[in-house]
């Protein structure tokens, strides 16, 4: 049976690596699709009189094509070898990078979902949502959690 992968990549280069090298280990025979797929969250901030959102709509265009370069290295590096595969890279834009990957996944029925952790700890753990958390009590398919050492 043919599967389709959703590797969720965040851009910082200790998670890039993290992936990468574990993709390259991976056997790509029963894989049909392959999708590099980054969430870029919305910032909003108030000020004195209205609310401000980061990035404007009118910057979207540049971050997606931004985002799209890093993960097309990403995906010669992991797949130069397997040419049989479809890939498809991804920046979506959202308030909630979470909800918007977990609904890219459902929507093209995602077989495995590929994430990296840091596995925070401590006062960092308390105060922030935990993205493996969230996909471990959402994702619509197979998980697979690839921790930083």
């Amino acid at each position: 049976m043919s599967k389709k992968v959703l590797a969720c990549i965040d851009l910082n280069n200790k998670s890039i690596e993290l992936l990468k090298n574990n993709l390259k280990e991976w056997d790509w025979q029963n894989i049909e699709e392959v999708h590099f797929v980054h969430g870029f969250q919305i910032q909003t901030y108030s000020d004195l009189f209205y609310l401000n959102s980061y990035p404007a709509e009118d910057q979207f265009d540049a971050i997606e094509n931004s985002v799209k370069g890093v993960l097309k290295v990403l995906e010669d590096e992991v797949l130069d070898i397997n040419k049989d595969v479809s890939i498809f890279t991804k920046c979506l834009i959202a308030n909630s990078p979470k909800e918007i990957l977990v609904e890219y996944a459902q929507e093209r029925q995602i077989d495995i979902m590929v994430i990296g952790t840091r596995g925070k700890h401590g006062v960092a753990g308390l105060f922030s949502s935990s993205f493996a958390e969230y996909m471990v009590k959402h994702a619509p398919c197979e998980l697979k959690i690839i921790r930083e050492i």
